[in-house]
Order: C-alpha cells, then sequence, then structure tokens
C-alpha cells in the first residue's frame, strides 16, 4: 500500500497544513480552522489527475460540437419564402464521425445557400462562414473546418503530452464550478515522488477516485446541488464497472446497526430510489433520521464496489447527528473498510468521541500504526493554522476539547 503527503501552505485560515496519509488520518480543529479545505483539495487533486485525460478529450469533443453547431446555426436563419430546418446531429464520437457530420455539414450548407436569391443575404452569410465564394464553397468550407479541427486537436495533444499546472488547474475550474482560487502552494506526493511539480502534473499509481461527503444531507436532495453531491448520488445509484467483491461482513454490521436494511424500488415515475425497510417500516431515504442517512451512503458505496484499494474517503464531520453510540459504531465501520478493503480514509472532526473511538477501535484491530491524528493549532501572529502531526497520541487534542470545559467553568452571568 502506498504513502501519501498532502501539503497546503498560507491558503486562507492555513498557514502550514501538511497531512500525511497512510490509513486513517484525523483531522481535528476549530471551525474554519481549514479541515474541509484540506479535504475539499485533496478531492479535487486525486480526482482530477486520474480523470485528466478524460477532461481534455471531452473539452475537445464538446469544441467541435461547438463549432458544428456554430457553423449549422446558418441553416436556422430565415430565408424569405422558403422553409429550411435541416440540421445535423452534434453527438459524435472522433475522429471518423466527426468528419462524416462534416461533409453533410457542407452539403446542407450548400444546398441552403444554393436556393438563396438574395445576393447580399448569401454574402453575409458566407461571411459568417469564412467562406470568399459560392461557386468554390464545400473545398473553401472543408478546408477552414480542417484548420481549425487541426488546432483544436493539437491543442488537445499538447495538454496530455505536457500536463501543465495551468491547464490542470483549469480543468478543475470547469469540472467542479469552483470559483475559489488555486492554493499558490499545495503539495501531493505519493511514495515519496512528487506528484505535483512547479509547472507539472503527474500520475498516481495507487489512488484513483477520492469520495469526498460533506453532510448526509445531499440524500435529502434528489437533484441539483454542488458538484460532489450529484456525483455522489450517481455513485449511490450506479455500480462500479471494474470487478469488485461485495464485502458481505461490513454490509452486514451496518444492517446489524441501524436494524434494517436498503433496498432499491422504483417510485411512480420509474425513478430508481434508495429506501430503509426495518419489519413493517419503509421509508424514503430522504424521510430518514440523519444518523441512517450516514450509515446508508457507506452502505451503496460498499455495494457498488467505489470503495476499493485505490480509494480515498474524505468525510467532513462524520459524527454530525449521530447519537454517541453510533458514532462508536461509525468509527468502527470506517476502522473496517481500511483494515478489509484498503480504502484510504480522512476524517475532519471536532468530536471527542470519534477521536476516542478511531484511536481505541483501530489499535484493537491492529491498525494503529496506520492511523495519524492532527491538531489545528492557532498561530496569534498570523491568525492562521498549523497542523500539527500527533502520531497516535490524542493527548493533545483532547486538551483542546478541555477549552469548552474551562470556558464552562469560568462563565458567569451577564445579567
Amino acid at each position: 500500500m502506498s504513502n501519501y503527503n498532502f501539503r497546503i501552505k498560507n491558503y486562507h485560515s492555513i498557514e502550514d497544513a501538511e497531512i500525511f496519509i497512510n490509513g486513517i488520518t484525523v483531522l481535528s480543529g476549530d471551525n474554519g480552522c481549514g479541515k474541509s479545505t484540506i479535504c475539499r483539495w485533496l478531492y479535487y487533486i486525486v480526482n482530477q489527475i486520474y480523470l485528466f485525460e478524460n477532461t481534455v478529450y471531452n473539452e475537445y469533443k464538446e469544441a467541435l460540437a461547438s463549432l458544428i453547431d456554430e457553423w449549422q446555426f446558418v441553416l436556422r436563419t430565415k430565408l424569405y419564402g422558403t422553409q429550411f430546418r435541416d440540421s445535423v446531429s452534434t453527438n459524435f464520437d472522433l475522429e471518423d464521425s466527426f468528419k462524416q457530420i462534416l461533409f453533410s455539414l457542407a452539403q446542407k450548407l450548400a444546398e441552403y445557400l444554393s436556393i438563396e436569391t438574395d445576393t447580399q443575404n448569401r454574402n453575409r452569410l458566407l461571411n459568417y462562414l469564412g467562406v470568399t465564394s459560392f461557386e468554390n464553397f464545400s473545398i473553401e468550407f472543408l478546408n477552414i473546418a480542417k484548420e481549425k479541427h487541426d488546432i483544436l486537436q493539437k491543442d488537445a495533444i499538447d495538454k496530455l503530452q505536457n500536463r501543465r499546472l495551468n491547464d490542470f488547474v483549469a480543468t478543475i475550474s470547469s469540472v467542479y464550478q469552483e470559483t475559489d482560487s488555486y492554493p499558490q502552494s499545495i503539495e501531493l506526493q505519493e511514495d515519496g515522488v512528487n506528484i505535483i511539480e512547479k509547472n507539472n502534473v503527474g500520475r498516481l499509481l495507487n489512488l484513483h477516485n477520492a469520495i469526498y461527503i460533506d453532510t448526509p444531507m445531499f440524500l435529502s436532495i434528489n437533484e441539483g446541488g454542488n458538484f460532489n453531491w450529484r456525483e455522489l448520488r450517481f455513485l449511490l445509484n450506479n455500480r462500479s464497472k471494474n470487478s469488485y467483491q461485495i464485502p458481505e461482513v461490513i454490509l452486514s454490521e451496518i444492517k446489524k446497526i441501524v436494524g434494517g436494511r436498503f433496498s432499491e424500488q422504483n417510485d411512480l415515475f420509474g425513478n430508481k430510489k434508495l429506501h430503509f425497510v426495518s419489519g413493517s417500516t419503509d421509508i424514503a431515504i430522504e424521510k430518514t433520521a440523519t444518523g441512517v442517512k450516514t450509515f446508508a451512503y457507506l452502505y451503496k458505496l460498499l455495494e457498488n464496489g467505489h470503495l476499493t484499494k485505490n480509494s480515498i474517503l474524505l468525510i467532513d464531520e462524520p459524527e454530525a447527528h449521530l447519537h454517541p453510540q453510533w458514532i462508536v459504531d461509525l468509527a468502527h465501520i470506517l476502522v473496517l473498510i481500511n483494515k478489509n478493503i484498503g480504502s484510504k480514509i480522512v476524517l475532519a472532526t471536532h468530536n471527542p468521541d470519534m477521536v476516542s473511538a478511531v484511536q481505541t477501535i483501530a489499535d484493537k484491530e491492529d491498525l494503529l500504526s496506520q492511523t495519524n491524528f492532527y491538531g489545528a493549532v492557532k498561530n496569534l501572529d498570523s491568525m492562521r493554522y498549523i497542523f500539527k502531526q500527533y502520531f497516535q497520541d490524542v493527548e493533545n487534542i483532547f486538551q483542546s476539547f478541555n477549552i469548552a470545559l474551562d470556558k464552562i467553568e469560568s462563565y458567569e452571568s451577564r445579567l
């Protein structure tokens, strides 16, 4: 199993966060210290490193489709006394299909222009298409199209070959609709090898997908929301295309905890919906208690094969909405996922029960050496946070929790 170092410096509330990931990593600290920021950028970067080629290819294909749509816009302009509403599809595979569509479009455009009797309007349309004369329309148009196609293709190949950091960052912005600025100082290493260089981004060998859960409430929304909510709903509704072995032991443990099972049913419109079934109780998952939702998403991610040895699961405040007993149960499930499947896990928390449960259960499962705890400490000079590594010792984290007790004890009525 590979080990990873992820580091962000001088970004928002973070002064320095260097996080070692080799099993289970727990991030603890104040609200607003940067725990979610770490999870979010790790999610973006891991996924986009693996999917960079797909993104560039799709952008290339969309650019070609946009060209065709731009050209065939001429077919939708009005010719006086003529009904001509023909068009070609922009849903195609590269490269032969594009060429076939292009030839078809050239013929339709030539036919369209041939019935235009208004010379001035025809010249206007030719000018829009970049063609100088109607007599040589097909040859000239296809040459123009080939030139634009070659420019787009060359640009895509250049991006794929060089994997420049600025192109990589641009794909993050476009795919995840991320409007925040990219951290100027960010590092990722796999087994000591830099994956993010100053100007280029390499490839990860043993980390293929990141799953980020910032709240179980995404299960209460059927559509819309931010990118990772939409992705999560897709993962819960679709099985992995890769072969995998369903972890029945962990799934049985989850069913035991919630006292029921999760099943897929069709609604009145034939849409697949997740339900929680317990005895005579049968409830759509969006109407269940939030704690049940937490175990539901883990159950479906496991059942559908999206958590593997090449995955990293990032959960922001996993204990939110959970009874203390279920916090312990959740920690147990997460430790079992790491032990039996090999998925890396990063938890952002400020709950002492979660910290204690992870430490204790990881120790009992002989995983404590692969479990690391971090605490965010505020630098009063910069008013930013430094994430300090406490390895397997949680004493310093609990001291930070005790500040709340001290505050309670020092509280005086102001009435």
